[in-house]
């Protein structure tokens, strides 16, 4: 009777120690699942944000070159100069000599994207759109806050900005003769441009614009609001009629697209976040498939939300995280051999994680698998728009030294300084990760080889001037490139680091260039 007593309280502890094994791991399974997820959305968040910028970043050096080379001569600024103070009569034979002038070179840059080129004058009135050649002597300044700045401020100002007939990204210049403000000139792209850009990164998705209702109806004329047309998600937006064109026709997926039922799903998911006007990321399910809605937020030139970018389309990685927790749970419920085979396949996967992790703990910069995921995309639309790319490789000078003769803590608290200081000095579309030990590598799109030394340098100077607890002054020397046209970032890392070389070489604490 007591051996019997006894096989059965061992029977139910064993029971009970098996469904307390199962409990846990199906919270454990949840807890890693969300987690796996919030760090996927992380992902796609600065991916979709990255393909932006890169986007934006190429119109804005484009639209440099065009004022430098086509806008910025003596002609166009004394013809600026006398139409500030003439009367009607003699604007009108200035602005038909400005529209002779510069219409050639404007159906070039229509041609690359550009669909406006505007003049005004000092007091912020309409001299000359080129787009409209006969809509002129409208005030701007009442309807567009950039206008204001820049006479304010006599510097450039871009940004997404709604207008009473054209709404786009703009890129304003003051003209200035000295110091006498003889107006502005603008060039800007629609939303048409940036969307038809993202198609061509990624043509299996679908992208679109919406623009906020109230914005729209209380800045553009009324004769231009149909232009716009209802959104089919929600009713406190509209559509450009241009870019849902594009959509239509340029999507993959133009069959999901026109889904009623799948359009009302994500409506009941996206509609309540939307009213928040902040940036976020919905997983759709339908008919047995996963799909990402993406909406990134589109500010005003003064930072206000006025708009969405979306980015919507099926994705095989939240397929597989959808199904790791689906397999994950019924592993769970097997006997417990079946269990310890779990176990080990949770180490594996458990492994995965940790090589797609985004960020180096140490320093918080990307690691190596992110730095080059994302250098991959920038270079594509680089050398599609034929757009310089340098790279640089930084190493701490002696840094061995330091851990040393201080500690190894001591030398992280280096290492996260510098870190942080090269993030400050480096630009914001530039991506840094941190490479190896002591090594930083930058990959610095639509810079050339001068513009990139500069950044350099000023990293180098930075770090040289700054104090460190303990360690004192500590030195990096960098080796920098310009990648060649086609060259493989294995390649030109190798370069790279070929300099970086010689810097050591050579003394350390500089810059070498090859």
């Amino acid at each position: 009777m007591k051996n019997s007593f006894d096989k059965s309280r061992i029977i139910f502890l064993l029971g009970l120690g098996l469904s307390l094994v199962w409990l846990v791991l199906l919270a454990y399974f949840n807890a890693l699942y969300e987690t796996r997820y919030q760090d996927f959305l992380n992902q796609q968040h600065v991916k979709f944000n990255v393909e932006i910028d890169s986007i934006l970043r190429s119109y804005d050096s484009f639209s440099n070159y065009i004022f430098n080379t086509m806008i910025d001569q003596n002609e166009v600024y004394e013809i600026m100069e006398s139409a500030a103070s003439g009367d009607d009569d003699q604007k009108a034979v200035l602005r038909e000599q400005l529209y002779q002038a510069l219409n050639s070179d404007y159906q070039i840059i229509a041609a690359h994207g550009f669909e406006q080129m505007q003049f005004h004058l000092p007091d912020g009135t309409s001299f000359l759109r080129f787009h409209a050649p006969d809509q002129y002597g409208d005030d701007l300044k009442a309807v567009r806050e950039s206008i204001g700045m820049v006479m304010e401020t006599k510097e450039p100002v871009s940004g997404f900005e709604v207008g009473s007939v054209y709404t786009g990204y703009r890129f304003i210049y003051p003209l200035l003769e000295g110091e006498n403000y003889l107006g502005s000139v603008e060039s800007s792209i629609s939303m048409v441009s940036v969307i038809e850009g993202l198609y061509g990164l990624e043509p299996m998705q679908v992208y679109g614009f919406l623009l906020n209702r109230d914005v729209m109806e209380s800045t553009v004329k009324l004769e231009n609001q149909n232009h716009y047309q209802p959104s089919l998600i929600s009713d406190d937006y509209v559509t450009d009629i241009d870019v849902f064109k594009i959509t239509k026709s340029l999507s993959g997926m133009q069959d999901l697209y026109s889904d009623e039922n799948f359009l009302q799903m994500m409506t009941a998911k996206v509609v309540s976040e939307m009213k928040t006007k902040d940036s976020f990321i919905v997983p759709v399910n339908y008919q047995g498939k996963y799909y990402i809605v993406q909406f990134e937020q589109v500010k005003d030139i003064s930072g206000d939300p006025v708009g969405y970018i979306f980015i919507g389309g099926e994705n095989w990685q939240l397929y597989d995280l959808a199904k790791s927790k689906e397999l994950s749970f019924i592993l769970t419920t097997v006997i417990y051999f079946i269990l310890l085979l779990t176990i080990y396949y949770i180490k594996q996967r458990n492994d995965t994680i940790s090589k797609l992790a985004m960020y180096d703990q140490l320093t918080g910069l990307y690691n190596r698998y992110v730095f080059f995921e994302f250098s991959k995309k920038v270079l594509e639309v680089s050398r599609r728009l034929q757009n310089p790319v340098c790279l640089a490789i930084m190493d701490i000078d002696y840094f061995k030294r330091v851990n040393d003769e201080f500690g190894h803590y001591t030398g992280d608290v280096v290492l996260k300084r510098i870190a942080q200081i090269v993030t400050q000095s480096s630009r914001r579309a530039d991506i840094l990760a941190r490479f190896g030990g002591e090594e930083l590598i930058l990959l610095m799109a639509d810079s050339g080889l001068l513009e990139s030394r500069e950044v350099a340098e000023r990293i180098r100077h930075a770090i040289e001037s700054y104090k460190f607890e303990l360690a004192g002054k500590v030195t990096i020397s960098i080796g920098l490139i310009e990648m060649k046209e086609d060259e493989f970032l294995d390649d030109a890392i190798i370069r790279a680091d070929q300099a970086l070389y010689e810097a050591k070489a050579n003394g350390r604490n500089q810059t070498v260039t090859k």
